[in-house]
């Protein structure tokens, strides 16, 4: 039983959840940097908006809201973004604040670990802001930022469901010992957001995170975020590799 506890605590310290397919699909995007106004507008024209879902939220929680412990202030942008997760409709997935380094962090809980996967329980952590290290203020953000936030975390969270408890530990120790296998990890993470279709709004928070000075985001959380996750100019490139500014459109399909 100690035994089970530590191993379960050593993955816990892993800072977020992780896939086991390594591709470097994430890590050799050439950016393509030829923007244009036309496509700024595209970019626009895709991000998400709470007026268009607003009234939508009752239909997500008959649809996918069994087991889902969600405040009622983050309800529908988790909603909207779990749209584009069907693999976890029916997992518990709670939400709760925390003091943490980062701004969310997703993870099973410590006795689910080594459950089967359909009796996982996953929490997606909120920095509370009562610690020494802020994150970034969820209040503060637009819709899309939200979406784009959730959409991350439940990238990892479908990771976490791929693998058992052993597995998980495994990499868990690798996240926390190997840089290379953390930034690449991380990104694979992105890259799965993207493929979801929340590329638009993934691609807005990375703009927040590294170029917005006038929101008050820690040097160090910057210089992370730039290391080991993919940049906009990245994240926009692979959503055109993929063609999502074709396909984006099946957002609409989303509103109810």
């Amino acid at each position: 039983m100690k035994f089970t506890y530590f191993i379960s605590a050593v993955f816990l310290l892993a800072t977020a959840p992780l896939f086991g397919q390594m591709s470097a699909e994430a890590d050799t995007f050439a950016v393509v940097k030829d923007s244009t106004a036309t496509e700024a507008d595209t970019i626009t024209r895709y991000y998400f908006k709470e007026e268009d879902y607003k009234d939508s939220l009752t239909v997500y929680m008959e649809l996918f809201g069994k087991n889902k412990f969600i405040p009622d202030t983050l309800r529908l942008p988790f909603f909207v973004a779990l749209s584009y997760y069907p693999e976890l409709y029916a997992d518990k997935i709670e939400i709760e604040g925390s003091i943490m380094s980062h701004t969310m962090q997703a993870r099973p809980t410590k006795a689910s670990v080594f459950k089967r996967k359909s009796k996982r329980t996953y929490k997606i952590f909120i920095n509370n802001r009562m610690g020494v290290y802020k994150g970034i203020h969820l209040a503060k953000l637009n819709f899309n930022m939200r979406v784009g936030f959730f959409g991350h975390e439940l990238a990892h969270l479908l990771s976490y469901k791929m693998r058992n408890g052993m597995q998980l530990i495994g990499m868990g120790f690798k996240y926390i010992f190997s840089k290379k296998y953390k930034r690449q990890l991380e990104r694979e993470t992105d890259m799965e957001t993207v493929k979801r279709g929340l590329g638009y709004p993934l691609h807005e928070t990375k703009k927040l995170i590294l170029h917005n000075e006038d929101v008050e985001i820690p040097l160090a959380y910057r210089l992370n975020s730039k290391k080991n996750y993919m940049t906009d100019e990245e994240v926009l490139d692979a959503i055109r590799h993929m063609s999502f500014e074709n396909t984006a459109t099946h957002t609409e399909l989303k509103k109810y």
